[in-house]
């Protein structure tokens, strides 16, 4: 029978005295056995929250303490002041204090030894410390609304409803201008709203490029397809506007409609269907907005001539009670489709879905006061229930645009995170006890935060609200992350990655949960994988017997548990990890002075994230493991190395 292991990896904070007493009672070598590392605190390539306030290294068996030396250096390469080094538990760990606190940055051990057998070891190792950031940061909360898009995307509509709505309302007023043909022509806003459409697509491009990292983002998923075909659907409605073919224009301006559908809530819940519920929707408000505005324009200006406003009332009216019933249909099967009705009070699209519905009776009640004032030959009172009506047809435009630039509740999928731009850099471990698991790539952060269990410790009921801050520290520039949300418990920043080592620093907050900081050491440009995970792989496959020596803890910042030993076959071990299939969707190599490899292994939806150090033989030495519920570290020890 297989014998699986635990999840694997490291998190700082060893207790020297139980691991030296472990160490002592049940890792005895074997006869004539050589000194190797198994431990050292900070690890290798580690990044810590705050400055450490010693270097540990725990070696399988005693060493000479009197040669023992241990040098830090700093990224220049000067030395940096340590205390003496001691040995303790017989002389199998080592100890230096550092006297203070070491600012951010990247920084060298190197460490050389002598066993009891008089064999010499060597090595060395680099460590990041981060920056200490403040608690706090945007919420996360499973329904984020992107305020900085609601301007452009009313802007788009309110452009969409002019630019269609007023080609209806031209349709509208023409029987009265050829009964009367000296009546002065009304000039639509049309073209002038297709160039402001225009406009607010190119805004939102340019904030796609910019949060995505490149002009790529338009052509990767929905929200960079969307933005192209409204693009090309207010260009060609302004060619043709501007030709004189008004019909042609109104097909370009429906091609801006099925792009909002294509890319809506409604088609994330149900593809097709959805699409085409919110285009007709959006269809038939605009025409109902935009005809309006066309007809109280020509109105007014016709008012010296008092049958003809009636006439245009009269003929808006027939068609805005055909346009009322569409939005209202459309709009109803939209809010079943996205909105469960428990959340219609308790979030904010609900609240804003409700504010909508309540405009929209509003507006339905002037339409109303209207129409009979105009029967009563009311013409103030008709004049200001008119007015009043594109009002609040305008607020009606900014309320959609708050809907669509917040994730409804009711789906999952509502914010899905932009895809990795070119090569992906994996990271991952804990923040008090809040999971983080990170995505770095071409301009851009994804980082998902998770708790142990679902749902508030105290109410599992409720969803858990993060907060996020971060910073990178690159060379010697640090800029802080502007995060925003992508979901529950997701978060993304446009970061430019400089050429080298870039030190991560983050803070994460979790209501119920405690939080904390995380460091990684994100190394940039990183290269493929390629054949490397197969290779390591294999080469464990090969392997008969090995002992592993596993530490690990469930909470950041805590002490380690006492390592234990297990012995296993490569077979076994390989079968008891995730990448044992050799399948893994984000994996990146790095180079590793004096031979070897380090691959960086990310399962972004399974928030795992798998860091394997391999020797010459493409053999794993160390891994770091860190799963939504534990962070392990383990050192590998093979038959030639006793």
């Amino acid at each position: 029978m297989k014998r699986r292991l635990s999840g694997t990896g490291l998190c700082r904070g060893i207790a020297i005295a139980l691991i030296g007493w472990v160490l002592l009672l049940v890792l005895a070598p074997a006869a004539g056995a050589h000194a190797f590392l198994l431990f050292s605190d900070p690890a290798f390539d580690d990044a810590l929250s705050k400055s450490p306030e010693t270097v540990n290294l725990v070696f399988s068996e005693a060493v000479d303490v009197g040669s023992a030396s241990i040098v830090l250096s700093d990224s220049r390469g000067q030395q940096i002041e340590v205390g003496s080094t001691v040995g303790e538990q017989g002389g199998s760990i080592l100890t230096t204090a550092i006297g203070d606190d070491l600012s951010s940055g990247i920084y060298q051990v190197a460490w050389d030894v002598t066993g009891d057998d008089g064999h010499g070891a060597a090595g060395e190792f680099r460590f990041a410390v981060g920056t200490a950031l403040p608690s706090g940061g945007p919420i996360s909360s499973g329904e984020p609304t992107d305020w900085t898009s609601v301007l452009p995307r009313w802007l788009l509509v309110a452009a969409f409803a002019i630019a269609l709505g007023g080609l209806v309302g031209q349709w509208i007023s023409a029987p009265s201008r050829m009964r009367h043909p000296d009546l002065p022509r009304i000039r639509p806003w049309s073209q002038g709203a297709a160039m402001v459409g225009l406009a607010s697509v190119l805004f939102s491009a340019a904030v796609l490029v910019r949060e995505l990292g490149g002009v790529s983002a338009l052509f990767n998923g929905p929200p960079g397809w969307r933005v192209i075909a409204e693009g090309a659907g207010f260009v060609m409605a302004w060619y043709w506007l501007r030709s004189g073919r008004e019909r042609r224009a109104g097909w370009a301006l429906i091609v801006v409609a099925g792009a909002e559908g294509y890319a809506s809530h409604s088609d994330l819940e149900i593809p097709v269907v959805g699409m085409v519920l919110t285009g007709i929707h959006l269809v038939a408000a605009g025409i109902w907005i935009g005809a309006l505005l066309h007809v109280v324009r020509a109105a007014i200006t016709w008012r010296e001539k008092p049958s003809v406003p009636r006439e245009l009332m009269t003929a808006y009216a027939r068609l805005a009670a055909k346009l009322f019933a569409v939005v209202v249909a459309t709009g109803s099967a939209m809010a079943l489709l996205l909105v469960p009705f428990s959340d219609l009070t308790t979030t904010t699209y609900g609240r804003t879905l409700l504010l909508k519905i309540g405009l929209v009776a509003l507006v339905a009640g002037l339409a109303v006061v209207g129409r009979w004032a105009l029967r009563r030959r009311a013409r103030r009172l008709t004049r200001w229930a008119a007015r009043t009506e594109v009002a609040g047809l305008a607020l009606v435009l900014a309320s959609t645009a708050v809907l669509v630039s917040t994730a409804n509740p009711g789906s999952v999928a509502a914010a899905p995170p932009p895809a990795p731009m070119g090569i992906a850099v994996p990271a991952g471990g804990l923040a008090g006890q809040i999971r983080v698991n990170a995505v770095a790539s071409e301009g851009q952060l994804v980082v998902r935060l998770s708790t142990p269990q679902e749902g508030n410790a105290y109410d599992l009921s409720e969803p858990t609200s993060y907060a996020l801050t971060g910073s990178v520290a690159g060379g010697t520039d640090r800029d802080d992350l502007d995060f925003r949300s992508c979901g529950d418990g997701c978060f993304v920043a446009s970061h430019r990655w400089a050429d080298g080592d870039n030190v991560l620093s983050l803070r994460a907050d979790a209501a119920g949960w405690r939080g904390g900081q995380f460091s990684s050491l994100v190394a940039w440009p990183a290269i493929p994988a390629g054949d490397l995970l197969a290779t390591a792989i294999r080469s464990m496959r090969q392997i008969e017997t090995m002992t592993i020596y596993e530490t690990g803890t469930s909470e950041g910042g805590s002490a380690l548990p006492p390592p234990y030993r297990v012995t296993i076959s490569g077979d076994d071990y390989v079968e008891s990890e995730p990448f044992g299939s050799g399948i893994v969707p984000v994996a990146v190599s790095l180079p590793v002075p004096g031979g070897g490899a380090r691959l960086l292994l990310g399962f972004p939806a399974a928030r795992i994230f798998v860091d394997l150090l391999l020797d010459g033989q493409g053999r794993i030495t160390d891994e770091v493991f860190a799963s939504p519920k534990h962070l392990f570290r383990r050192r590998f020890v093979y038959e030639p190395d006793w």
